[in-house]
């Protein structure tokens, strides 16, 4: 006897619904990251299936913009729940911190980063842009890009931007 069912994605969208319906679950919520599959029956089908959920979450406000253009859906029952880490848990002591920029030589150097998956729908691109112009204008500032991929696919399409930005030694790919 379960009270709500949170599914993921398109991977247990369906899935999620049918079983909640049969086992008469009174609450079903549905979250939404933003790595849609694309195929005609895909989009139609998943926001007629979205509308039957009491609540769809998303991890951004752009990406809730996105489905109601993408797929034109209607209903009004998208809430945006940013991810959030606690800084205070999370910050590392000023030992590490000095440790970490010696030994990355980055010492002196104004950083700004991000870690996540290496993966399209991230965008590291735009970021990668955008550093660059903002580089221009702090020249002591480095981009450190922190995360993996499963095929290795990104990481070269990456390097290469940051050749053609010419960012080569601003702009690190850390694992």
């Amino acid at each position: 006897r379960y009270d709500i069912i949170d599914t993921h994605a398109w991977k247990t969208l369906m899935e999620g619904y049918v079983a909640a319906q049969l086992a008469g679950v009174p609450v079903k919520i549905h979250g939404e990251h933003g790595t849609f599959e694309r195929s005609r029956l895909k989009d139609k089908l998943q926001p007629l299936i979205w509308q039957r959920f009491d609540a769809i979450t998303t991890v951004a406000a752009d990406l809730k913009n996105k489905m109601k253009s993408l797929f034109r859906y209607k209903k009004d029952n998208i809430q945006v729940v940013y991810n959030g880490i606690d800084a205070s848990k999370y910050f590392p002591s000023a030992e590490l911190r000095r440790a970490f920029r010696a030994q990355q030589n980055l010492q002196e150097k104004f950083v700004v980063g991000t870690i996540g998956r290496f993966h399209p729908v991230k965008d590291h691109f735009t970021l990668m842009k955008g550093f660059a112009r903002f580089q221009a204008k702090v020249p002591e500032a480095e981009l450190l890009l922190v995360g993996g991929e499963k095929n290795g696919e990104m990481l070269p399409e990456y390097r290469k931007q940051a050749h053609e930005l010419n960012m080569q030694g601003k702009i690190h790919f850390l694992p």
